[in-house]
């Protein structure tokens, strides 16, 4: 299996193993890294944008009450959406597609909100594409692992 490989195929060899030899197989270091690498960003970016928006050293203050609701929206809906629609389109499209997309809008955010802050609706706009991302990283993941591992091992 190549780095950053489809994980679409079962690997019978990983399914019968008991659960602690998968320490030993490069697919689960290969996994782990992508889900440290995923979250790396977006968990920060979601506990501090509140704190970096409202902040005035460097850029205008974005209004309380619309941190609040970008809070609300993006952790509550626009993540619940996201974890239901990335389910469904699991099934249809590749993981490697659907993942390289989400990373790259995620890239587009980290390197963006800088600069967005200065534009506060950009600036909610990058807010939700993190939790957009979060919760698709939290969807695929798993199908990924279910794809490699199966269902028979497990605690």
């Amino acid at each position: 299996m190549s780095v950053l490989s489809d994980f679409t195929e079962k690997q019978p060899e990983l399914e019968l193993k008991h659960w602690k030899y998968c320490y030993f197989s490069k697919p689960f270091w290969q996994l782990f890294g992508i889900l440290v690498l995923a979250n790396y960003f977006g968990t920060f970016f979601s506990y501090s944008f509140k704190a970096y928006g409202s902040d005035s050293v460097s850029h205008k203050q974005i209004n309380e009450s619309l941190l609040t609701w970008a809070a609300s929206i993006g952790s509550g809906f626009v993540n619940g959406v996201t974890r239901f629609s990335m389910g469904a389109l699991v099934d249809k499209v590749t993981f490697r597609s659907i993942f390289t997309v989400v990373m790259l809008i995620q890239l587009v955010v980290a390197l963006g909100c800088f600069y967005a802050v200065n534009v506060p609706w950009l600036f909610f706009i990058c807010i939700m594409l993190n939790y957009m991302s979060i919760g698709a990283t939290f969807t695929l993941l798993p199908v990924a692992t279910t794809n490699v591992y199966g269902l028979k091992v497990g605690p």
